[in-house]
């Protein structure tokens, strides 16, 4: 079984956060059971929450961790750290917690690249030694 296709998103206004990482409202939360009713996890399809509440998990889109990494990376760059609006989407409670570990090993990643080598003051080296490549002719 898949998750939602897309079309189902497309047809529902977005249940936005009110800033980064913020726990949903009695109202918003209300919104979030009732698309994961009637869609179900946009993640894997299921339509059962599994939660003890029956309440569907508010998953962050894109989510919290990752955004925090963005906003870090673009300040240590320079930027201004403005990242983009997180959006919550119905997830049963086991796609929240595979999702987890996923998020943790991206954001992570995410982090190295405000790490020197690759840094404002540093923006031209690399910290692989690599070959130069052959000419194709």
């Amino acid at each position: 079984m898949g998750g939602w296709s897309g079309a189902q998103e497309n047809q529902a206004d977005p249940i936005l956060a009110n800033g980064v990482g913020a726990k949903p409202t009695a109202n918003q939360q209300k919104k979030i059971n009732e698309r994961g009713n009637k869609y179900g996890c946009y993640t894997c399809g299921t339509k059962n929450p599994g939660t003890p509440s029956g309440n569907w998990v508010a998953d962050h889109f894109p989510p919290t961790a990752v955004v925090k990494a963005i906003q870090e990376l673009d300040r240590a760059t320079g930027g201004t750290g403005d990242v983009p609006a997180q959006a919550f989407r119905p997830q049963c409670q086991d796609c929240s917690r595979t999702q987890g570990g996923r998020v943790k090993q991206h954001v992570e990643t995410i982090k190295s690249w405000a790490q020197p080598p690759y840094s404002p003051q540093n923006p031209k080296t690399c910290r692989q030694p690599h070959k130069p490549r052959a000419r194709k002719r």
